[in-house]
């Protein structure tokens, strides 16, 4: 039977470049389970997309018309087309319109083009978030850019070998942040620049900032204060390494250790176990 709606997208193309575009109503869409990440979705982050809708920053859909169906089927944009429901009655497509007309050819086309499309498509990395977040006055990013202009410093742009000064994980100095606030991570970054270590490409590395924050959570500033001659003593890659030779099967949280059985050989109790919970 003819679909007159499916028809009248099909005549009625918006032609913008290379491209076809046309507004398509949601019970034309279909969907192939073959390829599709039906059943692995995130969940949490479509329903967080589908509570913060916002229809000026939703991509459109990669959709290809199967005519012998009268439906579209989403290439890209799953996702978005679940968190739109009950929201939008039509949604923004764009329309390959140079699908094979063989249903089986035109899988094979449309699974090409789904497994490709995460090839080019550039991920915001957290430092761009960050910039983001202290033009819209985001308070712990804020935060975090204070300390990193009070000491001079640098955030990690990528991977690899790193200059003096430079933190290596924005993500794990913006969760101290969340979780600790502004004075906690301070107090990390101003025993690293005591010790020196803001003069090493590592002395800023994740995996220190990491241990010293499980050192803060459980001695808190006494405890930074006293790990740090130590520190002054011992080159940052030569202290991880002394960590990882005391706990060789708790590399993550090997130096935490470490550093406590220096606090505790300097009289403080021990306060966490080799799986860094508390000690009842």
């Amino acid at each position: 039977m003819e679909n007159i709606v499916y028809n009248t997208v099909m005549s009625n193309l918006l032609i913008s470049g290379t491209k076809a575009c046309a507004v398509i109503p949601r019970e034309l869409m279909s969907v192939d389970p073959a390829y599709q990440r039906l059943e692995t979705r995130n969940h949490r982050k479509i329903k967080a997309m589908h509570d913060n809708f916002d229809h000026m920053i939703m991509d459109a859909l990669l959709v290809v018309p199967h005519p012998e169906e009268s439906t579209f089927s989403i290439v890209d944009g799953y996702g978005r087309f679940i968190a739109s429901e009950g929201i939008l009655d039509k949604l923004e497509c764009v329309v390959i319109t140079s699908a094979p007309s063989d249903p089986d050819e035109r899988r094979h086309f449309e699974a090409s083009i789904f497994t490709r499309q995460s090839l080019y498509t550039e991920k915001v990395t957290p430092l761009q978030m960050h910039k983001a977040n202290l033009i819209l006055g985001e308070p712990n990013a804020v935060a975090l850019q204070e300390v990193v202009d009070e000491y001079n410093l640098s955030i990690a742009e990528d991977k690899g070998v790193r200059k003096p000064g430079t933190i290596g994980s924005y993500t794990s100095a913006y969760r101290i942040i969340k979780a600790k606030g502004k004075i906690a991570y301070e107090s990390i970054i101003s025993t690293c620049c005591k010790a020196g270590y803001n003069l090493s490409g590592d002395g800023l590395c994740d995996k220190i900032i990491r241990n010293l924050y499980k050192i803060y959570c459980f001695y808190g500033d006494i405890g930074l204060v006293k790990v740090l001659p130590i520190m002054r003593g011992t080159e940052p890659s030569t202290l991880k390494a002394k960590g990882i030779a005391a706990y060789p099967e708790r590399v993550e949280l090997s130096l935490a250790l470490y550093l406590q059985d220096y606090l505790v050989s300097l009289g403080e109790p021990k306060q966490f176990n080799e799986k860094g919970k508390k000690i009842s």
